[in-house]
């Protein structure tokens, strides 16, 4: 056994790149070569390469040498099975296309990535339907009694998938209110079986680390930007996460070699349930369902709108729609269908071959300026001009009337984002 966590993937990693120098590279190499010989990794190279990643006294001379040799003389080679197969082949029917090999037990390997792709895109917009649904993860009742040993074996198990779960949940580029209450729930199970258990403490910090990732996001929610990471690898980097009191309790009681016997882990859960319903009131919020069904019914008219709906209905919002007629450069006018939402501001135009909205650009309303001095351009009276660092223009209103409701919608859609761009500027300083 290794005696470092990250051995195990170092040497790994090194077989691969060895398997690969060894026989893939080489034979690709060989054949462009025109008679010269291709030079390929000796076993000293490999060892000293393994050398400079890992300590030497956690992978002899010997054992270096006997994987250099077992590589040398089979190499690895992907190969698909009959069941993998036909699971590739329907995934391939399904999205229109039989594979080229349906009855071979093995498939090339450039065909087996390819099927293996197209089933994942199939997949992946399957996931994307349904994340419009509002799925949340299922608990059990407190009457579902569980013994201590299926819990230890399972998070033992499992405690990595659960930290990987909560990292892609939280790499999101700004995380909704849902995401964060799930990672929350996740953490908050892991961490309390974990004391109950007095499972490992290495992995036990590490899923308190990413709690204080989640309070990051906590602190920040009605102020989030696109710098959002930047500023979360500062904060973790720099550690200012161990500022937070209930980290460091957290920590020292983990790390700890006394826990005060059941008395003094009874008060410690006690006091991390309450700052996890704390944390739950911050993250509780009433959502208008006819505002949300409405924010996804424009979504599903613009072509890749899916991505609107993925923020909180709490911070983007729909406003209103309509044909304004820009007056392009050139002197034409031309009618695009303008979106307004809490944030941004869109226009394009309908698509000829799918009911659905061709989009443009995108104005964030944080930097936008509208000036309604119509007597002075030249659209009239029912013009009004745009102002943004991406693109200014002019556009036109059918009637007065409509240009008044446009304009007031939209000053006040700029005023409430320059006020939660100032908040999230006011953090950052």
């Amino acid at each position: 056994p290794f005696y470092h966590q990250d051995t195990e993937c170092l040497l790994a990693f090194a077989i691969i790149m060895l398997n690969t120098d060894l026989h893939k590279a080489s034979s690709e190499l060989s054949s462009k070569s025109y008679g010269r010989k291709v030079r390929r990794m000796s076993r000293d190279e490999f060892m000293n390469n393994l050398k400079r990643a890992v300590p030497s006294e956690e992978l002899p001379k010997e054992y270096a040498f006997s994987i250099y040799d077992s590589i040398e003389a089979v190499p690895m080679i992907l190969s698909v099975s009959q069941s993998v197969s036909g699971l590739l082949s329907a995934s391939s029917r399904a999205i229109g296309e039989s594979p080229s090999m349906e009855k071979t037990n093995m498939i090339p390997e450039k065909e087996s990535s390819k099927m293996t792709a197209k089933a994942i895109k199939y997949s992946q917009e399957m996931l994307r339907a349904m994340s419009l649904e509002g799925s949340s993860f299922l608990a059990f009742g407190k009457d579902f009694d569980l013994s201590p040993k299926l819990i230890h074996r399972m998070l033992n198990t499992l405690w990595f998938n659960f930290h990987g779960t909560v990292n892609a949940l939280l790499t999101v580029r700004k995380p909704t209110r849902t995401i964060l209450a799930q990672c929350l729930d996740i953490v908050h199970s892991v961490i309390s079986c974990s004391l109950q258990l007095d499972l490992n403490e290495v992995w036990q910090l590490a899923f308190v680390r990413q709690l204080a990732q989640i309070v990051f996001f906590l602190d920040r929610l009605d102020i989030m930007s696109d710098r959002i990471h930047i500023d979360l690898d500062t904060f973790m980097q720099k550690h200012l996460y161990r500022n937070y009191t209930w980290y460091q309790d957290l920590s020292n009681y983990i790390g700890s070699s006394t826990k005060n016997g059941r008395e003094g882990k009874d008060t410690v859960l006690r006091h991390f349930d309450r700052l996890v319903s704390d944390w739950r009131a911050q993250l509780h919020f009433k959502v208008d369902p006819d505002a949300s069904h409405q924010l996804d019914r424009v979504a599903r008219r613009i072509r890749n709108g899916l991505s609107l709906v993925t923020m909180d209905p709490t911070t983007r919002t729909f406003i209103r729609e309509g044909d304004l007629t820009r007056h392009l450069s050139s002197g034409r006018k031309k009618v695009y269908r303008f979106f307004l939402f809490s944030d941004r501001l869109m226009y394009g135009h309908k698509s000829a071959s799918a009911e659905q909205y061709v989009i443009h650009s995108e104005l964030p309303l944080a930097v936008m300026k509208i000036d309604s001095a119509a007597l002075s351009c030249k659209g009239g009276e029912t013009s009004f001009h745009i102002f943004h660092p991406i693109k200014s223009f002019l556009v036109s209103a059918d009637s007065i009337e409509e240009k008044k409701h446009w304009l007031t919608d939209i000053q006040l859609a700029i005023g409430k984002a320059v006020e939660a761009y100032s908040k999230a500027l006011l953090l950052k300083n």
